[in-house]
């Protein structure tokens, strides 16, 4: 259906999305910020409308700061993490100066799932319930240049950013009809739109994600929700854990599936570091196994 498009990196059903149609983009990432820009790129005038729970866009990236090293990082609950944060990014550095609060969530990343990890299930928990969004939009940051883009579009009046949820969408005509009910409010508005585009990311529920993959493995027992719901259950080296909770031989995952588990495993830095740390633990099976490809593994 050209009135929804399900895959925002899908160049053939973007390129559908006319100068004059009024856009609703789900979702208020940075795959949202990218497609922004990519419109306005292609000379698009009518209004787009950001829709998300919080209606919170990322941070912008500074140009200049000094990152500083890695520090320890070990609280027993998500309100004291926040707290630590807080006080580190408002405490005077050696040099009286003010310490940019980017180089506190930066000075955090090499140590992040060692923490997460450390903090009991119900901390976590409440962690993905409240802080989440909030950890994202300073986490996962827009180069300084592209939030000018968006600022100058919001300006303008052609952006407009809604805090919400999704009541009910209907056809009228070749336009859609989006009910929506914002947050704090217990009445819903609605938007009239000629196209639809999902940019609320990578789809990890067991229950919700679309991979004939995934639910057959989940049918035969291989793989399971993790307890918190989303994701699947893994060790920490990201080897998947049956419906008996014993280890799968041979069976490993990376990527957006373990971020409930490590909580940071979408960007690129902690993406590689487990594709790296999961190919070594494959070479090393292969060649215990005796395996004819071994020595090519290992060298790869």
């Amino acid at each position: 259906n050209t009135v929804y498009i399900n895959d925002p990196w899908d160049t053939k059903a973007i390129d559908t999305v006319g100068a004059g149609d009024d856009v609703l983009i789900v979702g208020s990432g940075l795959t949202a910020v990218d497609k922004i820009v990519e419109l306005e790129g292609k000379g698009h005038k009518a209004s787009i409308y950001v829709l998300s729970r919080h209606g919170l866009f990322p941070n912008r990236h500074t140009k200049n700061f000094q990152r500083r090293s890695q520090v320890e990082f070990s609280c027993s609950s998500a309100l004291s993490a926040l707290e630590r944060i807080r006080q580190r990014a408002a405490n005077p550095t050696a040099t009286k100066k003010v310490t940019d609060w980017r180089q506190v969530i930066d000075e955090l990343r090499p140590v992040t799932q060692k923490w997460w990890l450390s903090l009991p299930l119900p901390e976590q928990k409440r962690f993905l319930r409240h802080l989440q969004t909030y950890w994202d939009i300073h986490r996962h940051r827009m180069a300084s240049e592209i939030a000018d883009k968006i600022e100058a579009t919001r300006e303008k009046g052609k952006l407009k950013i809604i805090a919400g949820r999704i009541i009910s969408v209907r056809a009228e005509g070749d336009r859609l009809t989006v009910d929506v009910r914002e947050r704090g409010k217990e009445t819903s508005r609605s938007i009239r739109v000629s196209k639809i585009i999902n940019c609320t990311g990578p789809q990890s529920s067991l229950a919700k994600v679309d991979s004939p993959l995934l639910a057959n493995l989940e049918t035969r027992g291989l793989i399971h929700s993790h307890v918190l719901g989303t994701g699947i259950a893994v060790r920490p080296d990201g080897q998947v854990v049956n419906r008996m909770g014993q280890p799968v031989p041979g069976l490993f995952a990376i990527g957006p599936l373990l971020k409930t588990e490590l909580m940071e495993s979408v960007a690129v830095p902690e993406l590689r570091g487990q594709a790296l740390s999961l190919a070594t633990k494959i070479a090393s099976l292969a060649k215990a196994m005796d395996c004819p490809d071994a020595s090519a593994l290992e060298r790869a």
